[in-house]
């Protein structure tokens, strides 16, 4: 526990703050905040931290450190209460954060905010952090019906080898950097990671190449993370969003974050997904 300001003491967070911390998090966008379905998982997340910012007494601002792997850390749910706001609290809280990112061990941290909060890019920047591309999040219904030639999950072996071995030639790569975007995070893309997801059954091979589908979610609707054609063909391109989406079974939506691009956004319009560039959200980066 420190004290960074003499008006605002952070700490780790506690059960008991739950009600405080929503009474100023639940209308963070128009549509509400999803930090009252992830409190309990965010609080009983032992790598990483929950902390809270107290002020008169009284709980005003809430922040999440997230370590993905042991040397990758992510910064997300940044909230200060909208009556505290303009007194430096958020920039405290990133200072803090960086500080505890470096102390459990991380290299880099991460995080995402939207294109157009400048208040927040510009804060990232007075600590380092560096911009980096950007995605934009896709939301698609399964289709129907099932394709002829159904995709089948890649097994570890040569052929998982080779995959991971072509991934860098892809549009997806060089747009994220070598990165990846899944669960509102994004992270390195390892072959540690790449051979956990073949594991997992995650990786599927299609007639015209991977799709890649998160294993898990933080959230309610499976997740498509990758999609690399064979040939890197714009036409591969878009039957491969139209496979993803006949992995699922009807009913069920999918989602996306995918990076910012033309080509990309033409290929998933006409797969028949729906996204909106006035979504996008900016990475920032820095290297411990």
């Amino acid at each position: 526990m420190i004290t960074l300001r003499p008006s605002l003491f952070i700490r780790p967070a506690r059960a008991g703050d739950r009600d405080a911390v929503l009474a100023f998090a639940t209308a963070t966008w128009s549509w509400g905040d999803y930090l009252a379905e992830v409190w309990d998982r965010w609080l009983a997340d032992e790598m990483g931290l929950l902390a809270v910012g107290e002020a008169d007494g009284r709980v005003v601002g809430v922040d999440k450190l997230t370590l993905l792997t042991p040397t990758e850390a992510f910064f997300e749910g940044l909230r200060i209460d909208p009556a505290y706001r303009g007194r430096g609290y958020a920039q405290a809280f990133q200072n803090y954060m960086l500080a505890e990112a470096a102390r459990r061990g991380a290299r880099t941290v991460r995080l995402l905010t939207a294109h157009d909060n400048s208040a927040i890019h510009h804060m990232a920047a007075r600590d380092g952090l560096v911009q980096g591309p950007s995605v934009v999040p896709w939301h698609a219904p399964a289709a129907n019906p099932l394709p002829a030639a159904p995709a089948v999950p890649l097994s570890p072996g040569p052929a998982a080898d080779a995959a991971w071995a072509d991934l860098p030639n892809g549009l997806l790569w060089s747009l994220l950097g070598g990165r990846v975007a899944h669960d509102w995070h994004i992270q390195a893309w390892t072959a540690d990671l790449w051979a956990s997801w073949v594991i997992a059954g995650s990786v599927w091979a299609t007639p015209p190449g991977l799709v890649v589908l998160a294993p898990a979610q933080l959230y309610a609707n499976p997740a498509l993370v990758w999609l690399h054609p064979h040939g890197g063909q714009p036409d591969h391109l878009t039957a491969l969003a139209q496979a993803a989406r006949r992995l699922l079974t009807p009913g069920t939506t999918f989602d996306a974050l995918l990076p910012a691009d033309s080509e990309l956004t033409a290929a998933l319009t006409a797969a028949g997904w729906a996204g909106d560039s006035s979504d996008a959200l900016v990475l920032f980066e820095k290297a411990l």
